[in-house]
């Protein structure tokens, strides 16, 4: 995956911003299958151990991980949000600060068979949602359907 951004660096006190366009940055964050739609069983898998703008994750060495995510639906008018810390999202623990979780998401967030889903947005917390991961950004983790 090639995202573009921006590198901050300190020169005599000011910030200045350096794009760079065309690098080629680990994935914290992937679904399995990589060919689905949100009508699918899929896996939700999260790589805390991958530094993210030079810094580790805050959730790296957690013992809990959970997913807190939103979905929306009837034409992005509707959106359900999953965001409870319970067994419904813990995540599995499949390595070291690797964390997988498996959704039907039409189950996951309650919305009825044969009702499309549009989007599915996701983020980690620990157990007492102090810390949250997110993109860099701010935003959610969001991947479209990818149904070749």
């Amino acid at each position: 995956v090639t995202y573009g951004f921006q590198v901050f660096l300190t020169v005599g006190g000011a910030i200045k911003l350096i794009p760079m366009t065309g690098v080629t940055l680990p994935k914290m964050c992937s679904i399995v299958p990589e060919t689905f739609t949100w009508e699918d069983i899929v896996a939700l898998h999260c790589n805390l151990s991958i530094p993210v703008n030079g810094e580790d994750s805050p959730l790296k060495g957690a013992e809990k991980v959970y997913l807190m995510a939103r979905a929306t639906y009837g034409g992005g008018t509707n959106e359900v949000i999953v965001d409870e810390v319970g067994p419904k999202t813990l995540m599995t623990k499949n390595g070291t600060d690797k964390w997988m979780l498996y959704i039907y998401p039409h189950e996951f967030f309650g919305i009825p068979a044969g009702v499309k889903i549009e989007n599915v947005s996701f983020y980690m917390v620990n157990e007492d949602k102090s810390i949250e991961v997110k993109m860099p950004n701010g935003e959610e983790f969001s991947f479209p359907e990818n149904n070749k």
